[in-house]
């Protein structure tokens, strides 16, 4: 069974945030943290071997640093999800096992990471209502694919092929909207 020690986590945070309006929703309260220190704290509490954070925002940067997260910097947070993954695998190299997930998405839970984790797969994704999304396990040798996106889809593409993990309902609920974070809560139990 594999383990988390061998794991490099790469957390994704320089979105623009468009349909959420003038604030950066990284930093909206929920539940008295910033949103994206829930998915940040989740991560940091599995016991992997790295965590990397891609930021655009100094202010998210500031606050995933002080997470334990080394800080890579999106400068061109235009280019799309599929640029901040090449810019965060480039910077982890190697070839390691890497965790791909979203700092928009606070309901994420450790049981769910650690059971993807325990899978000694190329691919392991996420699913609900059969839908493969983030947070995604890349195996060792794939870090070089990861490095290689551009575009807005992310990684989205290779995700089709990837051993399918079903989430708890509710927790891979992503914040997009102030209607949807004012909606959100954490699954119970």
């Amino acid at each position: 069974m594999a383990s988390a020690a061998d794991v490099d986590v790469l957390l994704l945070a320089a979105g623009r945030s468009r349909r959420f309006g003038d604030d950066d929703k990284l930093l909206a309260p929920f539940h008295g943290l910033p949103l994206a220190l829930h998915a940040a704290r989740t991560l940091a509490s599995l016991g992997c071997r790295r965590l990397v954070a891609v930021c655009a925002s100094d202010a998210v940067a500031g606050i995933l640093e002080d997470a334990g997260f080394a800080i890579v910097r999106n400068d061109d947070p235009d280019a799309g999800m599929g640029h901040s993954i090449a810019l965060g695998a480039s910077a982890l190299g190697g070839d390691g096992r890497t965790l791909v997930a979203l700092a928009d998405m606070p309901a994420i839970s450790a049981a769910h990471l650690r059971t993807m984790i325990a899978y000694d797969a190329d691919m392991v994704a996420s699913e609900a209502a059969g839908i493969r999304s983030p947070p995604a396990l890349f195996g060792a040798g794939m870090r070089h694919r990861l490095a290689s996106l551009s575009g807005d889809r992310g990684a989205r593409d290779l995700l089709a092929t990837a051993l399918p993990v079903p989430a708890p309902a509710g927790t891979l609920a992503d914040v997009d909207t102030p209607a949807a974070l004012s909606r959100l809560a954490f699954p119970s139990g």
